[in-house]
């Protein structure tokens, strides 16, 4: 039996994070194709059609990630995104104290449009070590 923690816990997430309640499948781009495909697209041309169960239409965008004074009041803090903070060098120590090598993994970068209140249960941090985390942040 799996464990519930891990990959399937991070498969969850995504999915319950997703607008659409679920991961997308093979099936959902081959719809697309097939009307793309068909006489009723005979005149969309050069366009990009998200496949992405609505994540596109309602996440943070490039904008707030590079901005977060948009969405918390010009200043940083624990629902900055992580990208706006891993560009702070006091921000990127406090993540540091906590993940130590957070900063240098490329793995993480996938989550920078997220903020680590998130993704914090992912982490695998204690709870103490994640609201210690957030409340540093809190203080920027």
């Amino acid at each position: 039996m799996p464990s519930l923690s891990g990959p399937i816990a991070a498969i969850d997430f995504f999915a319950n994070d997703c607008p659409a309640k679920r991961l997308g499948d093979p099936e959902d781009c081959a719809a697309l194709a097939l009307f793309l495909a068909s006489d009723l697209a005979r005149y969309i041309t050069g366009a990009a059609i998200p496949v992405d169960g609505a994540l596109s239409a309602g996440h943070q965008n490039v904008s707030s990630w590079k901005h977060p004074e948009i969405l918390t009041d010009g200043k940083l803090n624990s629902r900055s995104t992580i990208a706006a903070l891993m560009e702070n060098d006091d921000a990127r120590a406090v993540v540091e104290k906590f993940l130590p090598g957070f900063a240098a993994n490329e793995q993480a970068k996938a989550a920078y449009g997220m903020t680590f209140g998130k993704i914090g249960p992912m982490l695998g941090l204690p709870d103490e070590a994640l609201q210690g985390l957030l409340s540093a942040l809190d203080t920027l």
